[in-house]
């Protein structure tokens, strides 16, 4: 194979001690939040301090906390990726978040924070709202800092667009009615719209997130703020991926195997254009880190919720409430172990990309269909909602795992 422009550089060269320090600082400020919250702070005692920041927390770091668990390190990796094979296109994913958030915040949120419980299902989050209001400023700062330098590099973004529209990638408009096209104005509007009502409607993570605060009010506010956080941040990245094509239209890092796999050409275009610029390695693993960090404290926080609420307090309801929040802090922790023991699985697997897909829609499309019906049709009984989720899971599950079969025998 005749050797490319990817072959001479030494990449890992450029990664000194300068990035270390900045990697490990974003690492330090995170768990220094954390230990903070988890045992030097005496008003985190209780239970409902560890699970809900005790219903008194400020508007501001909900609302970050709320960007920073919608936005993941897969999403900073793949939203550029996206719009470098597909175009602008996918812009529309965005716009379906807009009328999203006004439902949620209007018709679902009201009725959360009137029932006042810690877990969503019957009906030390102080640490992860601030360490996730950080890293979402970390992200933000790091995204943005990627895409006018990267522009620059390349010609500025005169270039970067005239580039792109001659490959075609910023077409917007695409009515196409087929449901197997991937992205056009009907499955970005529409279908994008069913996709993130889930997440920011019938996830224990978010939901916890609108009781952190006092009022229904706040809480409204705080989605609202991170609609327009969720734009800062998702649209940058949009645009580095045109940025990203006006250098490589020519000649494409996946095709001549200058990386293993689509997910790793924003840290390419990072360390091929920009990997000269002292610290710019290390802001965007930084701001990487930060995206994965931030799932992962919602999970951890999420996780004990369910456990401590639903099982624990039904089977043993003479513990007290301090006890139950030491127990919360040890069911995190245990259940952070195991995802962490998950990543030597995970490596084994390869892309889990299709599967996490398939999970999201196979079971969350269904809880917030229970959690709609009963809201808006209390008329309806259990056995029908069940009856429901199961047609629903099994359909779903039907068709993705035949998609995913599919998909394996056409490679």
């Amino acid at each position: 194979m005749a050797e490319t422009i990817f072959d001479s550089k030494d990449y890992a060269s450029l990664f000194g001690w300068l990035e270390y320090c900045i990697f490990g600082l974003v690492v330090a400020l995170s768990m220094g939040i954390g230990v903070f919250y988890g045992f030097f702070n005496k008003k985190n005692v209780t239970n409902e301090d560890f699970l809900v920041g005790g219903r008194s927390m400020s508007v501001f770091p909900v609302s970050l906390s709320l960007v920073c668990s919608f936005v993941s390190g897969v999403a900073l990796l793949g939203d550029p990726v996206e719009v470098y094979y597909y175009g602008m296109k996918y812009i529309f994913f965005l716009f379906s978040i807009i009328p999203m958030t006004f439902v949620v915040a209007y018709l679902y949120v009201p009725v959360f924070c009137g029932l006042k419980l810690t877990s969503a299902y019957q009906g030390g989050l102080k640490a992860v709202l601030w360490s996730d209001a950080l890293q979402a400023i970390i992200m933000f700062g790091s995204v943005v800092t990627i895409l006018f330098l990267g522009a620059n590099e390349v010609g500025g973004f005169n270039v970067v667009w005239e580039r792109a529209t001659q490959g075609g990638r910023t077409e917007f408009w695409n009515f196409d009615t087929d449901p197997r096209a991937r992205y056009t104005f009907w499955t970005g509007c529409i279908g994008a719209y069913f996709f993130w009502l889930p997440l920011f409607a019938g996830t224990q993570g978010q939901i916890q997130r609108y009781l952190a605060v006092p009022t229904v009010k706040k809480a409204q506010q705080s989605l609202l703020f991170s609609l327009i956080g969720l734009v800062c941040v998702q649209a940058p990245s949009f645009f580095l991926g045109l940025v990203i094509y006006a250098k490589y239209q020519d000649c494409d890092p996946i095709s001549v195997d200058a990386v293993g796999s689509s997910d790793q050409l924003v840290p390419l275009f990072v360390m091929d254009v920009l990997g000269d610029i002292p610290g710019l390695p290390g802001l965007m693993v930084a701001g990487l880190t930060c995206g994965s960090l931030s799932s992962v404290s919602s999970a951890l926080n999420a996780i004990p919720a369910i456990i401590v609420e639903d099982y624990v307090k039904p089977n043993y309801p003479n513990l007290s409430d301090v006890r139950l929040g030491y127990l919360s802090k040890l069911i995190s922790g245990v259940a952070g172990l195991i995802s962490f023991a998950l990543i030597f699985v995970i490596a084994g697997i390869g892309s889990v990309v299709p599967f996490a897909a398939l999970l999201h829609g196979t079971f969350l499309g269904p809880t917030v269909g229970i959690f709609t019906l009963a809201f808006f049709f209390p008329f309806c009984n259990s056995i029908g909602s069940m009856l429901g989720a199961a047609v629903s899971i099994s359909l779903t599950l039907f068709l993705g795992i035949g998609s995913t079969i599919n998909s394996i025998n056409q490679d």
